[in-house]
């Protein structure tokens, strides 16, 4: 009797810490995200869009692309890693020449797109190459700073 109820105890406490994990990253890997400071402006993306695509530069040819949209009504920032590896992803990405390994802009929805010039783009978390997550600040042609970028994609 104390043998089976202890083990019917230890049954249930390694379900509930198993059901418990499982939900906190499934909830954790569908919420899609991304923050950033425009100027002194809040921006939060509305809908973000990841995808991992063959890269169409020529310069890259061979490697992987990987795009994450972020966008609320008609502005959006968009930041790509211009040789992605899932099995061996760097960390950190420079939108700046002439060590360029991230592009991207920025569009205010009144206007053209507004390219990134100078900045960084950080990884700090990879899920099995196909979620990702990480930071990023930057400046654009015209002069506009994002600060405080953060994102949260699917990538496949």
């Amino acid at each position: 009797m104390k043998k089976s109820t202890f083990s019917l105890i230890l049954f249930l406490s390694i379900s509930t810490i198993f059901v418990s994990c499982t939900k906190k990253q499934v909830d954790q890997l569908t919420t899609q995200s991304m923050t950033a400071n425009i100027g002194t402006t809040a921006y939060t993306a509305k809908v973000v869009v990841g995808q991992s695509d063959p890269n169409p530069n020529a310069a890259w040819a061979g490697k992987t692309e990987v795009t994450i949209t972020g966008s609320n009504g008609n502005s959006y920032i968009v930041v790509a890693i211009m040789n992605w590896n899932e099995n061996n992803p760097a960390f950190d990405y420079s939108f700046s020449s002439p060590n360029q390994t991230a592009i991207g802009g920025y569009n205010s929805g009144s206007g053209s797109d507004d390219p990134i010039v100078s900045g960084t783009l950080h990884l700090t978390t990879s899920f099995a190459g196909v979620y990702i997550e990480g930071t990023f600040d930057f400046t654009t042609q015209a002069g506009v700073h994002v600060s405080n970028g953060y994102y949260y994609a699917k990538i496949k």
